[in-house]
């Protein structure tokens, strides 16, 4: 996924401006838990951001979290059952998208 402040150290996170003091960087599932310095986050988005060649996130088709009010949809709830897809409330998780990205990375 891409969230910036879940369970993961997503490319979301790595390439957003850091709050605080340090950054924490969770893995499995959100189960291992580090606190990276500001520099360690720095070195590790400078990486990051001089090997990826393309760097792509797919828009949703339709994103049932009403939290992410910057990006939009591609479709309206009203248009989901005349394109062959469940309503909102007949998904198992309401159609929350995490923005996955398409990553080539250099070699």
């Amino acid at each position: 996924d891409n969230w910036v402040n879940h369970d993961t150290y997503s490319f979301n996170k790595m390439c957003s401006k850091p709050v605080g003091d340090y950054v924490e960087l969770r893995d499995n599932f959100g189960r291992t838990k580090t606190n990276l310095t500001l520099e360690q986050h720095a070195n590790n988005s400078q990486w990051l951001r001089g090997h990826i060649e393309t760097y792509f996130e797919f828009p949703a088709l339709y994103d049932g979290c009403s939290d992410h009010t910057r990006r939009r949809s591609l479709l309206r709830p009203e248009e989901l059952s005349s394109h062959g897809l469940p309503e909102v409330d007949e998904d198992w998780i309401h159609y929350t998208h995490q923005y996955a990205p398409y990553v080539k990375l250099r070699r």
